[in-house]
């Protein structure tokens, strides 16, 4: 197992990404379906990063659980409150979805039958591990963090739906919200896309903070379809606050999405790091200005 504890560096590596995305792609976790031991390891894994490096469970546990085709399955949670003593009322939310689709039904044993998932989601969970790993070790952040790692979004984003209707609920502060999906391998030009790019300012204000054009809008298609489609989606409706995802995925730069073939071998590492690294004080900047630069359009 990769290791899990504070970030010893400001800047991400290469090493701790690849771990990361090996041991959440790699067979043992069985494609890490909701409702199976593979994404109870998953799960686990994940808990210990958080315990790791100081981040404390937002609920009475890390785990928000439902019950999902008849089993439990959870969204995993954790929390760093802001230093600042206003400002840490509000919450940026950070998150990627750490499900996937299993293994291929009645394959035979000299078969791959595993789904692994490397770049869908395991490159967009490692992203958030990475995140809340500077976070802790810096704890500079004026907002307070969120972070999510969400369950059966391969089954219609089950998983982050649950998980708004009890924040909402519970008249959660959140500002806004960023989603990783798929930012395994890179586009041509270098940049990420933002789904539903036009729906706020988020991308603006990011480019602003990123002192140059890095994120960019996709084309019709599967901007929606993204948009729509991923974890972002449900707090945009449910909150009706900028939330959007970050991915390097066009829809047409990676065959291997949903298929056995989505293994690690087939992932840029340097890429995913080098967009793990560009976030860092993107999110940072998102965290601690004084005023909610980032609206709706």
């Amino acid at each position: 197992m990769p290791h899990r504890g504070l970030a010893s560096h400001l800047k991400v590596s290469e090493q701790s990404v690849y771990e990361a995305v090996a041991y959440l792609s790699s067979d043992g976790l069985q494609g890490r379906k909701p409702g199976t031991q593979g994404i109870e390891l998953a799960a686990q894994y994940l808990e210990g990063v958080f315990s790791d490096n100081g981040i404390l469970p937002y609920f009475e546990s890390y785990r928000d659980g439902f019950l999902h085709n008849g089993s439990p399955t959870y969204n995993i949670v954790g929390h760093i409150e802001g230093c600042d003593e206003v400002l840490k009322h509000e919450y940026v939310v950070i998150g990627a979805h750490y499900d996937h689709e299993g293994v291929v039904v009645g394959g035979g044993p000299e078969q791959d039958v595993v789904y692994n998932g490397a770049n869908d989601n395991a490159s967009g969970v490692t992203a958030v591990i990475e995140i809340a790993r500077y976070f802790a070790a810096r704890r500079d952040n004026k907002r307070s963090l969120l972070f999510c790692f969400f369950t059966a979004e391969e089954d219609g984003r089950k998983g982050s739906g649950h998980l708004t209707q009890r924040l909402k609920a519970a008249n959660f502060p959140i500002y806004a919200m960023v989603n990783f999906e798929m930012i395994g391998v890179p586009l041509e030009d270098g940049t990420v896309y933002l789904t539903g790019f036009e729906r706020s300012n988020m991308g603006a204000c990011f480019n602003s903070y990123a002192g140059k054009v890095f994120f960019k809008a996709l084309a019709a298609v599967p901007n929606l379809v993204l948009y729509w489609n991923s974890d972002n989606y449900p707090f945009n409706d449910v909150f009706g606050v900028p939330a959007h995802s970050v991915t390097t995925f066009n829809m047409e730069n990676y065959g291997q999405v949903h298929t056995i073939d989505d293994e690690i071998g087939n992932l840029d590492i340097q890429h995913i790091t080098g967009v793990i690294n560009e976030m860092l004080p993107v999110i940072a900047a998102m965290a601690s200005t004084q005023l909610k630069e980032i609206t709706t359009t």
